[in-house]
């Protein structure tokens, strides 16, 4: 056996073991920013671990493949893309009070969760909801689902499908559709930069940024509020698009046949 088979096979054991024992430590848990967190952070390792297992087994190194290399884009630029995120997410959250969309939605469960939240159980939920989340969904959109699809299908079929698997992991139609917005934006970062750092960065800060103000009860939920939050994120997050578009159209090498992993 070569040692990629023999870390994929391991990988896949991995995943396996994780999606069995999980739900045992998890669901005792119920609502509570402990099951939240300790949820968030099940879910990411398991989708890292899948990711690798399928990964490993590409001619190119497994850092390669997966995007965690160093990005082209100078820190000015990237920072614009990470507050872009947040902006969107904004936008995004402040569209969905305005309509009433949250009731009853995954959005408001979280809320109702983390409002509130202080000392250890907000350093567990920013581990795992805030970072896990972040490094382990965008090491398997961005980094295996887009990638891999890219180098096939094209740079479109990568960004369209990474973002729509992107929101069918968050489950809920609401926070689906909400995710997959965000998702195409992480998709041009991941373009825009050729790395999926600066994605990891604006995933974790964006989910950093919402479990801080919901635990502090600072989310805006009034009309007004919910308005102009949606308008300055949305400001931001075209000031991020103008910056990736162009970089990813002048930098990102056309689709190439490749052969398929193993």
């Amino acid at each position: 056996m070569t040692p990629k088979a023999g870390l994929s096979l391991v990988a896949a054991a991995g995943a396996l073991a994780t999606l069995v024992l999980a739900p045992r430590v998890v669901l005792p848990l119920g609502e509570s920013a402990s099951g939240l967190a300790l949820d968030a952070g099940s879910t990411s390792l398991f989708l890292v671990l899948v990711a690798v297992a399928f990964a490993v087994r590409a001619p190119e190194p497994l850092r390669e493949r997966l995007g965690l290399g160093p990005g082209r884009l100078p820190l000015g630029r990237t920072a614009l893309l990470v507050a872009g995120l947040v902006g969107l997410s904004q936008a995004l959250d402040g569209a969905i009070r305005i309509a009433g969309l949250d009731a009853g939605s995954a959005l408001e469960r979280i809320d109702a969760i983390v409002v509130g939240a202080r000392g250890p159980e907000l350093l567990l939920l920013l581990a795992g909801a805030a970072a896990a989340a972040g490094i382990g969904e965008e090491i398997f959109a961005r980094g295996w689902i887009q990638r891999g699809l890219a180098q096939r299908f094209g740079r479109r079929v990568g960004l369209l499908v990474s973002a729509f698997v992107f929101g069918l992991l968050h489950g809920d139609p609401v926070h689906g559709v909400a995710a997959f917005g965000l998702g195409l934006y992480l998709g041009a970062m991941a373009e825009a930069t050729g790395t999926i750092r600066a994605g990891i960065l604006a995933h974790v800060t964006n989910n950093a940024f919402a479990l801080a103000t919901g635990a502090f009860g600072l989310s805006p939920s009034n009309g007004v509020g919910a308005a102009s939050a949606a308008l300055a994120g949305a400001a931001l997050a075209i000031a991020g698009l103008a910056v990736a578009w162009p970089a990813a159209t002048a930098a990102a090498p056309a689709a190439t046949a490749v052969a398929p992993e193993p």
